[in-house]
């Protein structure tokens, strides 16, 4: 999960973009031919030329035949991740206010499911 204070940043397709730069990086891309991406309808963030231009980028230079991009139904989707969010948004109430980026990433870490 990335994570990044507000002062370094928004939540636009630029910061979007940049986590999924930073995912491929960590991956052994050479197995995978396609990326599939799920997406809600954030504006600000989803279907933006930003988005489409970035994943056309990164299926030239990183050779990968194709990547499908779908958009989630407001209101009638549920993605996998969105528990994970939930769990990290419980365990924030017992934390109380949060100052720092380093007790958030604590807090998101301690909310893990254990496999």
């Amino acid at each position: 999960m990335c994570t990044w204070l507000e002062s370094e940043g928004k939540r636009r397709a630029n910061e979007v973009c940049s986590c999924m730069l930073e995912f491929l990086k960590t991956q052994n891309l050479s197995a995978i031919e396609q990326v599939k991406t799920f997406s809600d309808c954030c504006g600000g963030q989803n279907r933006t030329r930003t988005m489409i231009s970035f994943m056309m980028w990164a299926c030239r230079n990183f050779d990968l035949k194709s990547w499908e991009y779908r958009f989630m139904e407001p209101g009638y989707s549920y993605l996998p991740n969105d528990s994970d969010f939930c769990k990290i948004e419980k365990r924030k109430k017992k934390y109380g206010p949060i100052y720092c980026k380093d007790t958030y990433t604590a807090l998101i870490k301690e909310s893990q499911t254990k496999a």
